[in-house]
């Protein structure tokens, strides 16, 4: 999937990134006839997103959660209208529990010592969730399918080109090549566009605001136990007995299965999922720390988890979400370029995977909704 037209094509609409936001988005746009042209870095399309092999096939690449309540099944039947194989997903007890005073308990709330990342650990926090009938990752695998030759991988965004007009006219590629688009769908943390757009498009002030504003990483631990831990679906909230900067985290355990080497191997899999600031996020020592804490807690509510374990993965998703305060045209288009959306979830006012479906739906909507209107909106 790597095929690009010749140079003088113009596009109807180009996407810079290839994660769930972007295939999303591209889903939608080709089913009302648009020319898509989705651009991302990496070797491959889907992001984080995207099934990961492991000792019981292939799985989620991560904790992929869904809480049930009105957003989230909003945005996954808006999700299921561009599918050609619509979800199915149905409301089951999440929890939460939390491992206090030698047992575990419902969690009542973190009270006076709640971390710095509360807002986006609220996403888990739900009593209820929605249990669907594929994983994430083969939905993203089925995007991938429908949308073709779309892709164009290794293809590395590094400049928005735009005219006296203030209108995006192409983006560069890797550098030397140029892509050209009517309208143009940045699927990526927004924080990247400090640096990809120039002082011609939006101003100095606007491009440090963005790069200013709160990312979080996420951190996640995927573990693969010899045998059955718990027979709990319910979320975990695990913490220590005292407040640090590392955090609680979160986790599930799914149900236990034969491993695909050995069908007289019954493997447990459990997910697990914290936060980290951007800063630390990019400190190899406060990574391996928050690892450790999360698996001191796992051990310290099922003291024989951790004996025997037949694998583990380390997944770290940088700039996954953002507390931003950024403007929008009434349209949705970003303030001041009428031909640019922003697609990522942290754009919008929601959360990890809700938010990432609403937003690039949203946007979806907005770019058919009409021409530009400069009255300015916060979101």
């Amino acid at each position: 999937m790597n095929h690009i037209r010749k140079k003088d094509h113009i596009y109807d609409v180009v996407i810079v990134g290839a994660g769930l936001s972007g295939l999303i988005a591209a889903a939608a746009l080709m089913k009302k006839g648009e020319d898509v042209c989705i651009l991302d870095a990496a070797e491959f399309p889907g992001g984080h997103s995207r099934l990961v092999s492991s000792p019981i096939g292939l799985v989620d690449n991560g904790l992929k959660f869904f809480p049930a309540h009105a957003n989230t099944t909003e945005a996954l039947e808006g999700l299921n209208h561009i599918l050609n194989r619509p979800l199915e997903f149905g409301s089951i007890e999440s929890g939460p529990i939390t491992f206090q005073g030698g047992v575990l308990k419902p969690f009542v709330g973190f009270g006076k010592e709640a971390p710095d990342f509360h807002r986006e650990l609220s996403y888990f926090l739900e009593p209820h969730r929605l249990e669907l009938s594929r994983c994430v990752g083969k939905v993203i695998a089925e995007l991938i399918q429908d949308l073709g030759e779309r892709f164009h991988h290794s293809s590395l965004v590094t400049k928005y080109i735009g005219g006296s007009d203030g209108v995006i006219q192409s983006v560069v590629v890797n550098g030397q090549k140029t892509i050209s688009g009517r309208k143009f769908i940045h699927a990526v943390s927004p924080k990247s566009l400090s640096t990809l757009l120039s002082d011609e498009l939006v101003s100095v002030r606007a491009k440090q605001k963005i790069a200013k504003a709160e990312y979080w990483t996420i951190l996640g631990l995927d573990l693969f136990h010899h045998g059955t831990v718990t027979e709990s679906s319910l979320l975990h909230l695990l913490n220590g007995t005292t407040a640090d900067e590392l955090g609680p985290c979160v986790g599930l355990f799914h149900s236990s299965i034969p491993s695909v080497s050995n069908s007289e191997l019954v493997v447990q899999h459990s997910q697990w999922m914290t936060f980290v600031s951007q800063e630390d996020g990019e400190s190899p020592e406060f990574i391996s720390a928050a690892l450790k804490k999360i698996k001191r807690q796992i051990k310290r509510a099922y003291p024989e988890a951790l004996d025997h374990l037949v694998s583990e993965r380390i997944l770290v998703v940088p700039l996954a979400e953002a507390d931003l305060d950024l403007k929008f045209d009434r349209n949705g288009a970003f303030y001041g370029i009428p031909n640019l959306w922003l697609g990522h979830g942290s754009a919008s006012e929601g959360l990890n995977l809700t938010s990432s479906i609403q937003q690039s739906l949203q946007v979806v909507s907005q770019i058919h909704s009409g021409s530009s209107d400069t009255e300015v909106v916060a979101r």
